[in-house]
């Protein structure tokens, strides 16, 4: 778990839609193939004495769309009975560019289910790209 003083990138309730995590906008060279890491963590608390669930999808994606409905590239599926508990959303995927020039990467998350009082938030997230 994140020390207290450390403040939160993205926060949602269990009805608050969930915002893009992060985005990160690069220059591409020449066409070829990037790979593009993501490193975060995600805590998940509820003021309750009943265990809730989670459960999440989560994906680097090349655009800004609903994680629900993935295009090419892998995605992680979470799901954990919350006490308080942090989730490592590590990811990497594979990127192939056609042309050079200003490329964006998305990390999102979509809730596939949340019980009522849990909250999320996310720490850290952060982005790196290599060409390969």
């Amino acid at each position: 778990m994140p020390p207290p003083s450390q403040t939160h990138c993205q926060r949602f309730d269990y009805n608050d839609p969930i915002p893009i995590i992060r985005s990160y906008s690069f220059s591409v060279p020449v066409a070829g193939n990037a790979e593009g890491t993501f490193h975060g963590s995600l805590t998940c608390s509820h003021n309750s004495t009943t265990l809730k669930t989670v459960q999440l999808t989560t994906q680097i994606t090349t655009v800004n769309i609903n994680p629900r409905y993935f295009g090419p590239g892998g995605m992680l599926y979470s799901a954990r009975f919350i006490g308080t508990d942090t989730f490592n959303l590590a990811s990497t995927r594979v990127i192939s560019y056609s042309t050079a020039g200003t490329k964006t990467v998305y990390f999102k998350i979509a809730r596939v289910s949340m019980n009522s009082g849990l909250t999320c938030s996310v720490y850290t997230a952060n982005f790196s790209v290599v060409f390969i």
